[in-house]
């Protein structure tokens, strides 16, 4: 069995999926669609250096999970744009 996870910002995976992911390690991948630029309260952290933590801290959770697959979308925080008809 292959699964997918698709996390709207690195680290919402582990919050949600964490046991499952350890379970299933070899049949999973993990996709991330943003960057988790704005993934705090404080305005004043939020860019590409909060980007690159918490995709580093994702990333790190996940190998100690044993999941070798991983991808990145990348949009950042609140500049996707929105596809479907409201």
């Amino acid at each position: 069995m292959c699964m997918m996870i698709i996390a709207p910002h690195p680290d919402d995976n582990i919050l949600c999926c964490d046991s499952l992911i350890y379970k299933n390690n070899k049949a999973v991948d993990v996709v991330f669609v943003t960057d988790g630029s704005k993934g705090s309260p404080k305005r004043k952290e939020h860019g590409r250096k909060l980007a690159l933590k918490r995709v580093t801290e994702a990333y790190n959770a996940l190998r100690r999970l044993g999941e070798e697959h991983k991808s990145q979308i990348s949009y950042m925080n609140g500049k996707r744009k929105k596809t479907c008809p409201q």
